[in-house]
């Protein structure tokens, strides 16, 4: 008689087990479609900023059909041309050096662009280095630091 009073306490259980757990579920099933609106919402925004930035790249691969080029001169304060120099633009592959005059130039470059330009300068026997960022709409053109006058500008 063991047997069957066991097996109604493994029913009971069981009824019991279903009967706590239906309320979860149903609870469960109401809210999935409710974090499923926040979740198309975050993915409508996710895509809206895809779409954006997919522009974005797509204007600047029209861009690199065009180039332009940067040219500058570098003189000291007293208007003596550098020469003595190694240029380094960033987002470009090469290096210029002054000539004679201290014009310097940039070909290929990619429109609407700004650059980084590394200046390696020879002064009394001593290198230097100075960094500035010139972009086509700066207004100057024009950078004066440490005994260095940089001019530049963007040419199409």
């Amino acid at each position: 008689m063991s047997q069957p009073s066991t097996n109604i306490k493994g029913r009971t259980v069981l009824i019991a087990l279903i009967s706590a757990i239906s309320p979860i579920l149903i609870a469960f099933i109401g809210i999935v479609p409710e974090l499923r609106k926040k979740d198309q919402k975050e993915i409508a925004t996710q895509q809206s900023t895809i779409d954006t930035l997919n522009k974005k790249v797509n204007s600047l691969f029209l861009e690199l059909g065009k180039k332009c080029s940067i040219v500058g001169k570098m003189v000291d304060k007293n208007n003596v041309p550098i020469r003595d120099a190694e240029i380094y633009a960033s987002l470009a592959d090469n290096q210029t050096i002054p000539d004679n005059t201290g014009t310097f130039g940039f070909t290929n470059m990619i429109p609407g662009a700004s650059y980084r330009l590394i200046l390696i300068y020879k002064k009394n026997n001593i290198y230097n280095t100075y960094t500035l960022t010139i972009g086509p709409d700066d207004d100057l053109k024009q950078s004066i630091a440490e005994g260095l006058i940089i001019t530049y500008d963007f040419k199409k």
